[in-house]
């Protein structure tokens, strides 16, 4: 497998791109945040209250010695003091003390984040705070690695290829039946390692896939749909910027309102040392890593699920 044009190359924003303003859907034309000032709706009493609960659940459940404070002999509630939480925070004790009573208090993103620091909230726990307060989460923030079980969940589907992407189709983990299937994808640098750059750039992938046009229409149509939901992340950015250098197709079709078939996964090709398959495409988000997505390519015939079988007794 070729690496296509060099990725790394690339070091572009859409302030390049003459399209920077909106983001084309298919079905409507929506701004990109990042030129928008967020302007959140407050959250309801029934949302201030989860937000309560939450804080409240993730305080009392650390310990003062997880954080590097002295437990003291005199601890009549379990795990941290308000003050304690506000004080790592940056914040008074009054006002957290409001939040966590429910209160209708102005919160920004960086107190959000300053609170889920202090917190230690896993990944989920932190979209799930921003969300119910109706901020997007900040920017620039680093994917959660992909957990031991998720990890093994991949291992186990072989021989059928699975692998884990981040929302903008980079590459963070896969079993050895998806390097069989798409070439030895550990080579390639890390920012080359995503399976739009691949479907757009790499000659092999391209000849690989029959009727690649509706293929790519297809993903690129699930690409714009992530990237609405993720538009303070920085590496769509970077990613869209390079495609648009590099792919005549991506160019155009990005303009494109055509619709799409969201509802049709399955992929035919002809692979150079297996021959013809057939995959159904089954994207899955886990509840433990939202900002995670399992891909798992099931055959679709016996046919396909026996070369899949032969060349993992070929390794």
């Amino acid at each position: 497998m070729t690496s296509g044009p060099r990725l790394k190359a690339f070091n572009l924003s859409f302030a390049r791109i003459h399209v920077q303003k909106t983001v084309h859907t298919g079905t409507s034309t929506t701004p990109l945040r990042s030129e928008l000032e967020p302007h959140p709706e407050p959250p309801s009493a029934d949302r201030r209250r989860q937000i309560g609960a939450l804080l409240r659940a993730k305080r009392e459940a650390l310990r003062p010695e997880d954080l590097g404070l002295e437990a003291g002999k005199r601890r009549r509630t379990p795990g941290l003091r308000r003050e304690e939480v506000a004080t790592l925070a940056g914040v008074s004790v009054v006002w957290y003390t409001w939040m966590e009573q429910g209160r209708d208090v102005n919160v920004s993103r960086d107190v959000l984040s300053a609170i889920a620091r202090s917190l230690r909230l896993t990944g989920a726990e932190r979209r799930h705070l921003f969300g119910l307060a109706g901020h997007m989460l900040p920017a620039g923030r680093s994917l959660e690695p992909p957990s031991p079980v998720l990890r093994a969940l991949v291992e186990a589907l072989d021989p059928d290829p699975a692998y884990v992407l981040s929302p903008s189709s980079d590459l963070i983990a896969w079993n050895r039946a998806t390097e069989a299937l798409l070439g030895e994808v550990g080579r390639l640098d890390a920012a080359e390692r995503n399976t739009m750059w691949l479907l757009f750039t790499d000659p092999a992938t391209r000849r690989m896939v029959i009727d690649w046009p509706r293929v790519a229409q297809r993903t690129l149509a699930d690409y714009k749909l992530e990237l609405t939901q993720h538009q303070d992340d920085p590496r769509f950015g970077a990613l869209t910027a390079a495609l648009f250098e590099a792919s005549a197709d991506f160019r155009r079709w990005w303009v494109a309102d055509a619709a799409v078939d969201l509802a049709s996964p399955r992929v035919q090709l002809e692979h150079p040392q297996m021959g013809r398959l057939a995959l159904d495409y089954i994207k899955l988000i886990p509840n433990s890593a939202p900002d995670l997505r399992l891909v798992a390519a099931m055959p679709a015939d016996d046919d396909t699920a026996s070369k899949l079988r032969r060349a993992a007794s070929l390794r």
